[in-house]
């Protein structure tokens, strides 16, 4: 009886990991060399990107107003008591 060998037992996995460890690693290196060498123009914005204003709705801001109260009124009688 013969017994076949596959060819994924022939190659040894352990220096195939330690190959594409090595070129990951260099590969890494080489692009945050790229990074640091790079005389990009940075570009600025003269004003925010996004307004930030409390825009909210008449039906948001009664109902913010009403947890307020809510709240303040759990809390005076939390103190009260």
């Amino acid at each position: 009886m013969v017994i076949r060998q596959s060819k994924a037992e022939r190659i040894p996995a352990r220096p195939l990991v330690i190959v594409m460890v090595f070129l990951v690693a260099l590969a890494l290196a080489i692009s945050a060399a790229a990074a640091q060498k790079s005389t990009a123009p940075v570009h600025t914005q003269r004003g925010p990107a996004v307004v930030t204003t409390n825009a909210m709705s008449p039906d948001a801001q009664d109902r913010n107003a009403q947890i307020l109260q809510s709240r303040n009124a759990e809390h005076h009688k939390i103190t009260v008591q």
